[in-house]
């Protein structure tokens, strides 16, 4: 068990171990939301019969960029606060406007990348994408965020990531 000589040193202590479980719970959100994507985007659009991707693609297959971008920050301490931050990249998703992946030189930003969650999630994208999608929510963010929320997982999981470095019943 650590020792400290001060209040400050137990703070310090604190917050790193407090960082290390954020990493842990980033990482637990950020596959939750990946198997979102797989439910709520890629699974949709095969339940709906989609028959192509950008370019027409055969077989029709996502490239799965939207799923692989999600990514979390490593935990940050400002303060006495401890955060991390789950989002999707959009620099690790590859754009082509002309063959509408993940863009499309129809709109007057070509490159829909950092918008693109948004879309999809809200159902944004209009028919450009063909009328399948057109007004069709798949949302993936709102359903993490929905399944977090009533599962309480990230409680869940912080106490759990806390109990592995302070010990079990040692956490309420």
């Amino acid at each position: 068990m650590a020792t400290f000589k001060n209040l400050k040193g137990l703070e310090s202590y604190l917050l790193t171990v407090l960082s290390e479980c954020m990493n842990e719970v980033g990482e637990k959100v950020e596959t939750l939301m990946k198997q979102h994507v797989d439910i709520d985007v890629y699974k949709k659009g095969e339940d709906l019969g989609r028959n192509y991707y950008y370019n027409h693609s055969k077989p029709p297959t996502p490239t799965g960029q939207l799923r692989d971008s999600i990514i979390h920050s490593k935990a940050e301490i400002s303060g006495k606060v401890v955060s991390t931050e789950v989002y999707n990249d959009p620099e690790l998703m590859q754009n082509d406007p002309s063959t509408y992946l993940h863009g499309s030189n129809h709109w007057s930003t070509s490159d829909v990348r950092d918008m693109l969650p948004y879309l999809i999630n809200e159902g944004k994208t209009g028919g450009l994408f063909g009328p399948v999608w057109e007004n069709l929510k798949r949302p993936y963010i709102s359903n993490t965020f929905e399944e977090l929320v009533d599962k309480k997982l990230v409680k869940q999981w912080l106490k759990e990531s806390l109990e592995k470095r302070l010990g079990k019943g040692n956490v309420k």
